[in-house]
C-alpha cells in the first residue's frame, strides 16, 4: 500500500511539471526515481529479514521439540515412564532396545511426531503411542493411542489392526482406520473394517448367507466399512471394490523410517 501512495505522488509531480513548463518533465522524474527505488529496496530487506526470523524461530522450534523427544525416550528407555507418567506394563521383561520408535511427520501437518511402539512384552501389554510437542507448555500430549499394529497412509490416514481376531475374517485381520483432526491435533476413528471368509461359514451370526452376489470375483472374501461403534454395518464389497474404495479415500501406504530403542538411536536423533 505504501509504495502505490509513492507512485501517485510521483505521477502527481509529473503532472504538475507538464502543465507549468513543459520541460520540468525529465527532470521531475529523475529526481523522485530514487525514492521509489529505495523504498523498493527497504521493503525487500524488512521482508528478507522477517524470512530469516521466522526461519531460525522454526529452526529452535524444533531443537525443543527433538530435546524433548529425547527426553521422552530416554525416561521410556531407563524408566519405563510414559510422557503422561504412566508406567509401562512389564509382563515378560524385554529388552526395551526391542522396542521400536520413529521421528517423523505422519499427520503431515509440518512437524514432526514420536511413535513410540512397545511390542517387547505380552500381547496384552502391548501398545503404540504418537505424541506431538507443545511449544507453549514444553510437554508431550497424545494423538493416538493403539495396538501396535499400524499401517501409515501418505494423507495422514492410520490403520490400526484390532489386538484379536475373533469373527469371520479369516486371514484377513479387522482393522480401523483412523484420520488426523487438525483442528484438536488428533486422531478419530472413521471406519471398522472388517471381512467375511466364507470357507469359515456360509451363514452369519444372525442367520444370514454369505452375500454371493456381491462377491463378483468369486473369491469367497467380501469386506465391510463399518462405523466405529458398530452402529452400521456397510455394504458387502469385493476385493476390487474395497481396493478402489481404499485408493481413492485413504492413498498410499506410507513407510515410517522406525528405529530399535537404543540409547545411541535416541542420541542420534536429527
Amino acid at each position: 500500500m505504501k509504495k502505490r501512495v509513492i507512485t501517485g505522488i510521483m505521477t502527481a509531480l509529473v503532472i504538475v511539471s507538464l502543465a507549468g513548463c513543459g520541460a520540468g518533465q525529465k527532470e521531475t522524474v529523475e529526481s523522485t526515481a530514487p525514492a521509489t527505488m529505495t523504498e523498493t529496496v527497504a521493503a525487500s530487506q524488512v521482508e528478507t529479514a522477517e524470512v530469516a526470523e521466522t526461519e531460525t524461530t522454526v529452526q529452535a522450534d524444533r531443537a525443543s521439540r527433538i530435546k524433548a523427544y529425547q527426553a521422552a525416550l530416554e525416561n521410556i528407555y531407563q524408566n519405563r515412564i510414559l510422557p503422561d507418567g504412566s508406567e509401562l506394563r512389564d509382563d515378560i521383561s524385554g529388552e526395551m532396545s526391542g522396542n521400536k520408535f520413529a521421528v517423523y511427520d505422519v499427520d503431515h501437518d509440518g512437524r514432526e511426531e514420536l511413535v513410540f511402539c512397545y511390542t517387547a512384552t505380552s500381547m496384552a501389554s502391548m501398545t503404540a503411542k504418537i505424541y506431538d510437542y507443545d511449544e507453549a507448555s514444553g510437554e508431550l500430549y497424545e494423538e493416538l493411542s493403539q495396538f501396535p499394529m499400524l499401517t501409515f497412509y501418505d494423507n495422514a490416514t492410520i490403520g490400526a489392526g484390532i489386538s484379536h481376531n475373533q469373527g469371520y475374517a479369516g486371514e484377513f485381520w479387522p482393522y480401523t482406520f483412523y484420520t488426523y483432526d487438525a483442528a484438536n491435533d488428533s486422531y478419530r476413528a472413521e471406519y471398522f473394517v472388517d471381512a467375511w471368509d466364507k470357507s469359515l461359514s456360509d451363514v452369519n451370526y444372525n442367520g444370514e448367507a454369505f452375500p454371493d452376489d456381491a462377491d463378483k470375483d468369486g473369491d469367497g472374501i467380501v469386506y465391510y466399512l463399518e462405523a466405529p461403534d458398530g452402529s452400521e454395518t456397510g455394504e458387502p464389497l469385493d476385493r476390487d471394490a474395497f481396493d478402489q474404495w481404499v485408493s481413492e479415500n485413504v492413498g498410499k501406504e506410507e513407510n515410517i523410517p522406525f528405529q530399535d530403542l537404543t540409547e545411541d538411536a535416541i542420541r542420534q536423533i536429527q
